[in-house]
């Protein structure tokens, strides 16, 4: 059975204030960097960062089970994008490991990475319309390289 749960629920975020350190975005078992003018809008099953001026979103939903998840787990994820012809890449996010699908639709692009560590997986999509993929799509793909695995969380006194 795989629980749905609040990405930022119980979380930690870094004001950027270390010297050479961008703003953090740390989830239950993960952390994201953001750089300067990216802001993200909390849900309960998804975070959402992007840019006030962007022309897109990166969406990160988080899902949790018992057992470890395992590459079949991810493929079912990503079911209706390979079932449509998707070519999955593989990929390695700093602790996360999976792949990457990217699709095109009437004049919206997406990219999405399905990607797991241990009982965790992550579904990270960006989309925005396939005209403008290239205005941020680059800094998208740096801000995911910065995705690592956290192993504890501990919240500052505020």
């Amino acid at each position: 059975m795989v629980l749905v749960i609040g990405v930022l629920s119980l979380a930690c975020t870094s004001s950027g204030t270390g010297r050479g350190r961008a703003p953090a975005l740390e989830g239950r078992s993960w952390s994201l960097d953001l750089p300067e003018g990216w802001q993200l809008e909390d849900a309960d099953e998804v975070v959402s960062v992007f840019r006030s001026a962007g022309v897109g979103a990166l969406q990160i939903s988080a899902f949790a089970r018992e057992k470890p998840f395992t590459d079949e787990h991810l493929q079912e994820l990503a079911e209706d994008d390979l079932n449509a012809g998707a070519v999955p890449e593989p990929v390695q996010l700093g602790g996360f490991t999976g792949f990457h699908v990217s699709v095109s639709r009437a004049d919206s692009f997406w990219s999405k990475w399905f990607v797991r560590h241990g009982r965790q997986a992550l579904l990270i999509t960006y989309n925005c319309r396939a005209a403008e993929r290239g205005s941020e799509y680059d800094e998208v793909k740096r801000i995911l390289q910065t995705l690592r695995v956290v192993e504890h969380c501990e919240r500052s006194g505020t």
